[in-house]
């Protein structure tokens, strides 16, 4: 089963500020299991069937990026998460850690690692060892899904396919 990257928007509060704040349509990024989606948000980390996320939950598909390396280790330490809260305050930290993010660089420091859906899935490659281009993604706790939509849109690693 291809592992997939699955960027999606919504109409709530909360994806318009996420969306204001990082001037990107995508305001979720998830991990495509063929029919399910594995991702962290205000309910936990879940694995959902699709149609319950674009149906349901009225998501809108922004973007879908086969990974073509091979993940599937990665993929097995994500789905371990499932069933763990979301923290709102993580994600609020992450926005301040991006506007810090040029001070923190100058003084070496690499933030803590929180959990978040870009968290969730960057463990696909932690290390980015398969996929190159998550190598020079920093800092890593203020990443938003717009981040890995730019980095998708042109990394070799990677095949839109919606």
């Amino acid at each position: 089963m291809p592992i997939t990257l699955v960027f999606t928007t919504g109409d709530d509060l909360f994806q318009g500020l996420i969306g204001l704040h990082t001037e990107s349509r995508a305001t979720h990024v998830a991990i495509g299991l063929g029919a399910e989606l594995l991702h962290a948000q205000e309910n936990g980390v879940c694995l959902d069937p699709r149609g319950y996320w674009f149906g349901t939950r009225k998501q809108k598909l922004v973007a879908e990026f086969a990974i073509l390396p091979d993940v599937t280790d990665g993929a097995s330490r994500a789905l371990s998460h499932v069933g763990e809260r979301f923290g709102w305050f993580y994600v609020f930290k992450a926005g301040l850690l991006r506007r810090l993010a040029p001070l923190l660089r100058s003084l070496g420091l690499d933030p803590v690692y929180q959990q978040s859906c870009t968290q969730l899935v960057l463990q696909l490659d932690p290390q980015g060892e398969r996929i190159v281009e998550w190598q020079g993604l920093w800092p890593r706790a203020a990443l938003a899904p717009s981040d890995l939509l730019e980095v998708a849109s042109w990394g070799p690693s990677f095949r839109r396919i919606a």
